[in-house]
């Protein structure tokens, strides 16, 4: 009877931290969508506004406006380079931190289900071991995400620089 009644109970354990590891789950995803949508709104109305921005001062220009033009232009795509390296950063880091906290769930199911302070200690270790390299590995990953953003978002401007440069330096040397 007692027996029974320690299988019971351990199962009502069981289920209870799996629906409260359930809610989490839903939770932190429902915040990872709100996250994502808010990000992307924010991105379509900076677009906009810079659009906006860039109609406006373009008007009534004629090669100065076609340079202003360009730079505006150089700006916009740097400024679009940005944008989307920042969704591939905040993509990297959602689907980490999803990765991260679907671990966890595992690992205290498991630790759970230990029977000894040996395999409890073991599976400790084992945790700490995988996420220090997971955690190393990811930074890693997103570290040269970020330097691929910045070189990204640098192009078009360096481009234009460039270019700008070549045009009037020939006349000033002559």
């Amino acid at each position: 009877m007692t027996t029974a009644k320690s299988k019971m109970t351990a199962d009502m354990g069981n289920e209870a931290v799996e629906k409260v590891m359930k809610a989490g789950k839903d939770s932190f995803e429902n915040a990872i969508k709100a996250g994502t949508d808010a990000a992307s709104k924010s991105v379509e109305q900076t677009s906009k506004m810079t659009r906006e921005q860039f109609d406006t001062a373009i008007k009534g220009y004629d090669e100065l406006a076609g340079a202003a033009k360009a730079n505006v232009e150089a700006m916009i795509a740097s400024g679009k380079a940005v944008a989307t390296g920042l969704e591939a950063v905040n993509s990297e880091f959602m689907d980490f931190s999803k990765k991260q906290f679907e671990g966890s769930f595992k690992v205290s199911k498991a630790l759970a289900g230990a029977k000894t302070a040996q395999e409890l200690f073991d599976l400790q270790s084992d945790l700490t071991k995988k996420t220090y390299e997971s955690f190393v590995d990811r930074w890693t990953k997103m570290s040269e995400l970020m330097v691929k953003v910045a070189q990204d978002a640098a192009e078009p401007v360096n481009s234009r620089v460039m270019e700008v440069t070549q045009k009037y330096a020939k006349p000033m040397s002559l």
